[in-house]
């Protein structure tokens, strides 16, 4: 049965596609799923972010006129607020959160699995205690009828709302990666594992070369 080369294991955890092995078919499909939920959240969070910048472009020549902007502006708070929180699983997908790897990247390819575990865990921990905190928020919000208090007057817990879900998405692509980590870590074991099964009869067939030689 044929094992995995190291070549294929022996990857720094910042190498985005190629540390994943471009999503191996070996992966629970679960692990497929929510990268399409993230993705999918980071293409609403991207369209997001265009339509906040057309209504700030318009708000700013609609004052050029005298004209009132007060429902663009807050719509595009509130279009921003719904980026910062579904765009953040997608910014955890793709590694693009800021992180520190000078020393990660000096590690063997186990060792730095193992500490990107350590991390990830307590990332996670972070995101559910805020996600908690965020669903609190936007319970309270609901049962007693929080409003803006703008010319919309919108109900706050909408907004509050995109925090706990946020947080749900981020904590279950952390979650993912956790997962993905422990398997690089698993698996780089495995190939300690072979190599050093191997290195006994490698040394027999050198010194026997050595000898048919002499």
């Amino acid at each position: 049965m044929a094992s995995l080369s190291e070549s294929s294991l022996n990857v720094a955890p910042g190498d985005g596609g190629a540390a994943r092995m471009q999503h191996d078919r070996r992966e629970p499909r679960v692990f497929r799923w929510v990268d399409r939920v993230t993705d999918a959240a980071g293409y609403v969070a991207g369209l997001c972010i265009l339509v906040a910048a057309a209504l700030i472009c318009w708000a700013i020549i609609a004052r050029a006129f005298a004209q009132t902007a007060t429902w663009q502006l807050e719509a595009s708070i509130y279009l921003l607020i719904v980026v910062t929180f579904l765009g953040a699983a997608y910014g955890a997908r793709h590694q693009h959160h800021i992180r520190i790897d000078l020393f990660v990247n000096r590690l063997p390819a186990r060792a730095a699995a193992a500490v990107e575990m350590v991390v990830t865990l307590s990332v996670i921990a972070l995101v559910v205690f805020v996600g908690l905190r965020g669903l609190e928020m936007t319970t309270t919000a609901y049962e007693e009828g929080h409003t803006s208090g703008t010319a919309w007057n919108v109900d706050l817990y909408l907004p509050y709302a995109t925090l706990p879900l946020g947080m749900l998405l981020l904590a279950a692509q952390y979650s993912v990666e956790l997962c993905r980590a422990a398997l690089r870590f698993r698996a780089n074991e495995k190939v300690l594992s072979e190599r050093d099964q191997l290195a006994p009869s490698n040394e027999s067939q050198r010194w026997t070369n050595v000898d048919g030689g002499v």
